[in-house]
């Protein structure tokens, strides 16, 4: 989370332009004689206030994070802990909002009771290979993480079954009733959707280059040194603070680099 605020940080810095405001000086009359008889009075009026335009936004920047931990996969389903990278390549469903409401991320619309949860995807959602994000894969994201993530428990106790309504909404069916737990994972990177049918088909190398909806995808992985993350054109979120809904037009690369030293890291 810590890195998405930097980056709206840095969003906010390169967007906000300089302003200087000159104070007029007070008004200068000056008055010479210049005989007996002739009086020259000169009127100086106030200074213009000057101003400097802002400058030109700065598109297409690489953003260089320094972190301790590097991820053992990029796959988070199968992980116990979340690192800044997975947080720049998964987005959930839905969040929380600074006011603590549950709000669209992926997600188009939602409907929560006691017993079930209804969420559905724009038609136009995709993953970052370009594949459509449909009902089918969100159920399948879901149950997949029941069977091989270490925190499939939460799910597993809450949820009851899954219902495909139409090509792009689901209806999670609870046991008795939504939990805190499962709407905890649910609602941050861990219950960020992947393509399911991706993941069986490319194996461990899924760890290395997951296929998510995330505002970034993995360009490049040197392990034990740093990971070169790109821009993911297909990104789109839902979540009503945020006004630039699609691709983030300033930073085009995020490069993470892994430095376990303290001093090194902040040397």
């Amino acid at each position: 989370m810590a890195i998405i605020i930097a980056v709206i940080v840095v969003i906010a810095v390169s967007a906000v332009g300089s302003f200087y405001y000159a104070p007029p000086s007070p008004t200068t009359i000056v008055t010479t004689v210049t005989s007996p008889t002739t009086i020259i009075t000169t009127v100086t009026s106030p200074a213009t206030p000057t101003t400097t335009a802002p400058p030109a936004a700065a598109y297409n920047q690489t953003l260089i994070v320094v972190t301790s931990a590097e991820a053992k996969s990029l796959d988070i389903q199968q992980l116990e802990t979340d690192t800044v990278a997975h947080w720049l390549i998964f987005q959930p469903l839905l969040t929380y909002d600074f006011n603590g409401n549950l709000v669209c991320d992926l997600a188009s619309s939602f409907n929560l009771t006691s017993d079930s949860l209804i969420v559905r995807v724009s038609p136009e959602a995709r993953f970052r290979n370009g594949e459509p994000v449909t009902a089918e894969k969100l159920k399948g994201a879901i149950l997949r993480y029941i069977n091989v993530s270490p925190f499939g428990g939460d799910y597993e106790a809450c949820i009851d079954h899954i219902e495909i309504l139409d090509e792009h909404t689901i209806k999670i069916v609870a046991k008795k009733q939504i939990t805190p737990a499962f709407l905890i994972v649910f609602t941050t990177v861990y219950g960020g959707i992947l393509d399911p049918e991706a993941a069986e088909r490319m194996g461990e190398e899924f760890g290395r280059n997951p296929v998510t909806t995330g505002p970034y995808r993995v360009e490049k992985w040197v392990i034990g040194s740093h990971i070169v993350l790109v821009r993911n054109e297909y990104y789109h979120t839902n979540l009503p603070f945020v006004r630039n809904k699609g691709p983030n037009p300033y930073i085009s690369k995020v490069i993470v680099r892994y430095v376990p030293e303290d001093l090194t890291r902040i040397s």
